[in-house]
């Protein structure tokens, strides 16, 4: 479990500063950020495994429970919740009285998800996603306004600000990868899938790159999520250009890639606004 605080962190200062949560089936990690100076205050995580929400509910719980950091009253809330539960809706098309109908279609919905959404501009699309009602009751018990979004919005953002003309982004957990992918500068996948080792991940990559007529040359691949070095690696061995996200900050430095993670997340302006 990682473990740090700042020395010059303060609970009274709360106000002062952003709590950004990351949180999945196999573990949770938060990381408190100072709203001034982006200075990382406090960074802590928590592993476990549950197959159901049910069962998530008993860890949040427990976790909720004992970590003082999670009660107290921020500037700002922030919380992502890793599944292959989201699907990108055009703008034309939207409407929030169909949340269920388009999610449900993408997806196997369990009856403590709650379904939200959050509006891409970059793209003209809406990402509609599931959040563990569980999960999202616990945070607004302590926090009157909490930010969810699914993995896929940073990805998205992240193609869209580096202008990328081709362009992957994947971030990858040991059950998940997600990807969105550009070309000549248009968004042309974003999806998850379910994978059990970071050889999966790579299979899905050539596999997209194929089917869209993605060439490794000319193709920038940018990595998130628990990637280790054997992993960069493998990829260099096809794809020349690739970017590692998160090498630097104090996460890296506390070996921590899910709280790495959640610190870039919390520190790119596209969710910080």
């Amino acid at each position: 479990m990682l473990n740090f605080i700042s020395t010059s962190f303060s609970a009274e200062h709360a106000a002062r500063y952003d709590l950004a949560i990351q949180a999945d089936l196999k573990g949770l990690s938060l990381c408190v950020i100072h709203h001034d100076n982006g200075g990382c205050m406090a960074l802590k995580s928590y592993a476990y495994t549950v197959v159901n929400h049910n069962d998530l509910d008993v860890e949040l719980h427990k976790i909720f429970r004992q970590e003082d950091l999670l009660k107290l009253v921020y500037r700002r809330c922030i919380c992502l919740f890793i599944s292959e539960k989201s699907t990108l809706i055009p703008n034309e098309l939207f409407s929030r009285e169909h949340l269920h109908t388009y999610l449900s279609f993408a997806a196997s919905l369990d009856d403590l998800d709650e379904i939200h959404y959050k509006t891409l501009s970059v793209v003209g699309a809406t990402d509609v996603f599931a959040i563990p009602a569980p999960l999202a009751q616990l945070l607004h018990t302590y926090h009157h306004t909490v930010d969810f979004f699914h993995q896929s919005v940073p990805l998205i953002h992240l193609l869209h600000d580096c202008g990328t003309q081709n362009g992957i982004a994947l971030h990858f957990t040991h059950t998940l990868a997600s990807f969105a992918v550009v070309a000549k500068k248009q968004l042309m996948l974003s999806n998850t899938f379910a994978v059990e080792t970071f050889t999966d991940a790579v299979y899905y990559l050539g596999y997209i790159m194929k089917q869209l007529q993605l060439l490794p040359e000319t193709t920038e691949v940018y990595l998130t999520g628990d990637i280790c070095d054997d992993n960069t690696a493998l990829l260099s061995r096809y794809y020349p250009n690739i970017t590692v996200l998160g090498n630097d900050g104090i996460a890296l430095a506390l070996n921590s890639p899910a709280a790495a993670t959640a610190y870039r997340i919390l520190t790119e302006s596209c969710i910080c606004g």
